[in-house]
């Protein structure tokens, strides 16, 4: 968030792919300047990264699949190679955190987000 109050134009984040309402919002926060708004949103993008980043490096890019699957794809194997399952325990944890980050992206309560009953 800070370099882009500087002038940076974007980035790449591979977690964010797991919760694009949330890059957007950030961006559009900080473009609109409504910068508490996208303080709460940049602790959710660091909650996110730090998540997926402990995680993949137990279960590598299944972590990414289940994720994807979070977000209501019909991924059936990813990746292409085999990978070490992932707990539920742990599954829920990204469920969660991935849950927390689209309900403040998109200003309505948790409650209401349908994520990770897959």
């Amino acid at each position: 968030m800070p370099e882009m109050l500087e002038g940076v134009r974007g980035t790449v984040s591979p977690s964010l792919t797991l919760t694009p309402e949330l890059a957007v919002a950030l961006v559009k926060a900080i473009d609109e300047r409504r910068d508490e708004y996208a303080m709460q949103l940049q602790k959710l993008v660091t909650e996110v990264s730090v998540t997926v980043r402990r995680l993949w490096k137990k279960y590598g890019r299944a972590i990414q699949g289940q994720g994807l699957r979070a977000l209501g794809l019909p991924i059936k194997q990813f990746p292409r190679w085999p990978t070490p399952p992932v707990p539920e325990a742990e599954r829920e944890e990204l469920f969660a955190v991935l849950k927390r980050a689209r309900a403040l992206a998109v200003e309505r309560p948790a409650e209401s987000v349908a994520l990770g009953a897959a």
